[in-house]
């Protein structure tokens, strides 16, 4: 936790999007350091959709993930 929290970014991905960004979110000790910190926060999307997971997706999601565990995080789209 001290990592993210002294962090000048927070990189995301690439990844599979169940078992590689969104694991992230569901401790809840690690979902409120990547809420609060005051890392810039970059998601690394896929070049290839290789499975039908994440069709219809896009990097705003993860604003939508950070956002509704803490009101400070906002997307830059």
């Amino acid at each position: 936790m001290t990592a993210i929290e002294l962090a000048d970014w927070v990189v995301f991905g690439p990844g599979s999007w169940y078992t590689s960004v969104l694991p992230h979110f569901m401790l809840p000790e690690l979902r409120s350091a990547l809420a609060e910190t005051e890392a810039r926060r970059c998601v690394v999307m896929n070049l290839l959709s290789e499975t039908d997971e994440t069709i219809g997706m896009t990097p705003r999601i993860i604003s939508t993930c950070c956002t509704t565990t803490h009101p400070r995080c906002t997307s830059t789209q």
